[in-house]
């Protein structure tokens, strides 16, 4: 092999190193509006105003965080996956973008692929009452009787 050859290998072999190593983990970086906490309630959509979660956002994710039903799926999620991931809590709709009047909430986990909600539902600003979001049905339910349903998605 000529030394100009050996050269230009050289050269290549570096720049393909250059652009490897300069390459950004996107998986290590934090999305923009995601918030962590220690039960990792992430991913708390932005006010679109003002670029924070309101106070009452705030207390409206922690409270649906805080279901038994979503705490006892996201500790079932970080076991299964080893701590890969874990259920997130975001605002899906605002009370502005939908017809209900109400905070849309989802509770899911993000695969890498795409969010898949485990949990929907709707938080009304009136009252702060949470019902169950049945997709299939396209219904409401009253979180009691959401409850007495084996088919709950327990």
């Amino acid at each position: 092999m000529t030394h100009s050859k050996y050269s230009s290998l050289l050269i290549l072999y570096f720049l393909l190193l250059v652009i490897t190593g300069c390459k950004q983990n996107t998986k290590s970086l934090g999305k923009p509006n995601q918030i962590d906490s220690t039960l990792h309630i992430a991913d708390k959509k932005i006010n679109d105003t003002t670029n924070l979660v309101t106070p009452i956002e705030n207390r409206i994710l922690d409270t649906i965080f805080n279901l038994p039903e979503v705490k006892e799926r996201a500790h079932y999620i970080e076991k299964e996956t080893k701590g890969k991931r874990h259920l997130k809590v975001l605002i899906f709709q605002t009370p502005k973008e939908n017809a209900e009047n109400a905070y849309w909430v989802k509770a899911g986990e993000d695969n890498e692929t795409t969010f898949v909600s485990h949990f929907n539902f709707f938080v009304f600003l009136d009252n702060l009452q949470i019902r169950f979001f049945d997709t299939a049905k396209d219904t409401l339910i009253n979180l009691d009787t959401w409850r007495l349903n084996p088919a709950n998605g327990k």
